[in-house]
């Protein structure tokens, strides 16, 4: 297992159908970080209400997790985002050698990187809801239909190709133009002096 200083993990969407958990447990297995960084929607708070899934690969993250706190000292900071929001009523609280956040800044020499999950940004999520909730409904739709096109490719001799990603991609842009959303946070950033 190779030692690393800090670990960065984000939107695994944890009791979401499509969670991609064997290869981020693969990770797991590979490094040994001082620092955890989970900086949102690490649960899928949305998909968990509605449909309760769970399985014994999200145990495994968990119990390697607390494994790293009490075996190595590994320090967790754990930034909330929109799908794990329910979790913001502990922002600032320290479970051991674990820190519930909205945002971190975390210092690597002389340097200040700002840490959060963007969703305070997001114009979408936090002005139209009935947009987000319509964008979660057809993003769902999305990944379903990518997992039985691959399916296709698979036995066709292709590839894994992650369509979802690519729409995704598309459609961020399409908001991003419509919220400034790198320009805000950008200031936001210079802000915090990061």
């Amino acid at each position: 297992m190779e030692q690393i200083t800090s670990l960065f993990l984000s939107d695994l969407h944890l009791g979401s159908k499509y969670c991609k958990i064997e290869k981020i447990n693969q990770i797991l297995k590979k490094y040994r970080p001082e620092n955890l960084f989970l900086i949102g929607d690490i649960f899928d708070g949305y998909k968990l209400k509605n449909k309760f899934r769970w399985c014994n690969e999200y145990n495994f993250l968990i119990r390697k997790i607390l494994g790293y706190i009490k075996k190595y000292d590994t320090k967790v900071i754990y930034v909330t985002g929109n799908h794990d929001s329910f979790l913001r009523q502990f922002t600032d609280e320290n479970f051991g050698n674990i820190l519930i956040c909205d945002e971190y800044i975390h210092t690597v020499g002389d340097k200040k990187f700002l840490i959060t999950h963007g969703d305070h940004f997001d114009t979408i999520c936090n002005k139209i809801p009935v947009l987000f909730t319509c964008g979660d409904w057809a993003y769902s739709f999305v990944l379903w239909l990518n997992h039985w096109i691959n399916i296709v490719r698979g036995w066709t001799g292709y590839g894994y190709y992650p369509i979802s990603k690519l729409i995704k991609k598309q459609v961020k842009s399409a908001v991003n133009y419509m919220n400034n959303f790198e320009h805000v946070l950008a200031e936001y950033t210079k802000k915090k002096q990061c």
